[in-house]
């Protein structure tokens, strides 16, 4: 699956006003509005899941960061909730905390001791209040270096024996987990397109990323070789995602095996003008064995865990005893084609912001806005850098950020939360 720029500007402005680093105004306001933004899935399912949580939140290099307001809900009352949380293009050190996490069960592959106090993806079911107790305590580590960072947060109504991977927002099982007997490849290959789970259609797995092959390492149950949807079977040599497996990826070459034909056709190289440019085969495959009909691949060829991983090639029956496969649930769109009738999956992402280290304050005139009513808050970049600006409170909450921007103003629509005395700064990174 397929799972700003740091500038210097020379000068930023709030409304007509100008500061170096960091601009603060007072805005006089007088109902409760919610910053959050809430992400519902519309259905004709029953319910479907919410999530709601600030747009994005400011962070600082070497230092932690509480990630308030993120919570679940949506489902009917009684539900168990299966949540993924996935932290994605994070700089060199940083992670992800969760403080409290009585009364949630992490899921498969995620059980090791400590796994909650440092991790990049995790997954885990529970009673609503107690996963929300878990979100409520997320926080975010960051190492010395800055980038940016993003997090997303999948819910979901928790099933035993579906994994969902907290980075493309997809569901995963095993046919052993499902009671399905073993299988060679080309009559998996029907069983898994014969399968369906929230709405999608499955697929032998396809594996673009070192971060899905960890997961499917590490997070399906009874991997040990198992069946992948990667074949030659079109073209000798020419290893492509099955072109009838049924999957977002299917006919897309990835490997072109190197090598003379019998006995002598080991490795290869990636092939990436289909926009693919990862493989993790084991030392010397695929080799074809002596032009044997090796034209199916398995992972965790020899076994999971830490050496776990590779792929081998093998022939339609199999290289042993074991012919399980994984099927995968979802689409490469941003909601993994989950918005349908059938499903209750919801998913949101998040924008963590890197904001200057060193600042200077200026205070503009007082302005009384209307409750409930937009406000424009406005800064300008006159430098020719390209970056993101964000408006926080004076508790730290993100009101509302720009985009990407160049020289020129960045604005952005805020509305008053309540009847108060704002001092709202605006950041950039």
């Amino acid at each position: 699956m397929r799972l700003p720029k740091a500038f210097n500007p020379k000068r930023m402005s709030l409304g007509n006003t100008f500061s170096r680093k960091k601009v603060s105004t007072l805005l006089s306001v007088a109902l409760l509005v919610s910053i959050f933004n809430v992400i519902s899935v519309e259905t004709a399912k029953a319910e479907t899941a919410t999530i709601a949580g600030r747009n994005a939140t400011l962070v600082s290099p070497s230092a932690t960061t509480n990630l308030t307001g993120i919570s679940v809900g949506g489902l009917a009352a009684g539900t168990t909730y299966l949540v993924a949380v996935g932290l994605s293009n994070a700089p060199a050190g940083a992670s992800l905390k969760i403080q409290t996490y009585a009364g949630i069960t992490a899921s498969y592959g995620y059980t090791a001791p400590g796994i909650y106090a440092s991790f990049a993806t995790v997954s885990f079911y529970g009673a609503l209040a107690d996963v929300n107790s878990a979100l409520a305590s997320l926080q975010y580590i960051s190492g010395v270096a800055t980038g940016s960072p993003t997090l997303k947060v999948s819910a979901s109504s928790y099933t035993a024996d579906y994994a969902l991977n907290g980075y493309n927002g997809h569901f995963y099982t095993s046919s052993t987990t499902l009671g399905l007997a073993n299988a060679t490849y080309t009559s998996a290959r029907t069983a898994a397109k014969g399968r369906t789970y929230q709405g999608q259609p499955g697929y032998l797995t396809t594996i673009t990323t070192s971060g899905e092959n960890d997961f499917i390492t590490n997070n399906i149950t009874n991997a040990v070789s198992i069946w992948i949807g990667a074949t030659d079977e079109v073209t000798e040599g020419q290893w492509r995602w099955d072109t009838s497996g049924g999957s977002p990826e299917a006919g897309l070459r990835f490997f072109n095996q190197t090598g003379a034909a019998n006995c002598g056709r080991t490795g290869g190289s990636n092939y990436t003008s289909d926009g693919l440019n990862y493989s993790r085969w084991a030392s010397g495959e695929p080799n074809d064995y002596c032009s044997s009909g090796e034209d199916y691949a398995v992972t965790n060829w020899g076994g999971t865990g830490a050496s776990g991983g590779t792929w081998n090639d093998c022939p339609d029956n199999g290289c042993g005893a074991n012919r399980a496969y994984v099927i995968e649930f979802g689409t490469n769109a941003a909601d993994g084609g989950f918005v349908n009738a059938n499903s209750d999956l919801a998913s949101n992402t998040f924008s963590l912001l890197y904001s200057s280290n060193s600042t200077t304050t200026y205070s503009a005139s007082t302005t009384t806005p209307t409750y409930g009513s937009p406000v424009t808050l406005t800064a300008t970049v006159t430098s020719a850098a390209t970056g993101t600006v964000a408006f926080k409170d004076a508790s730290s909450n993100v009101l509302c950020t720009t985009g990407n921007l160049a020289s020129g103003t960045a604005s952005c629509s805020w509305t008053p939360a309540t009847r108060a005395t704002y001092a709202v700064t605006a950041f950039y990174s």
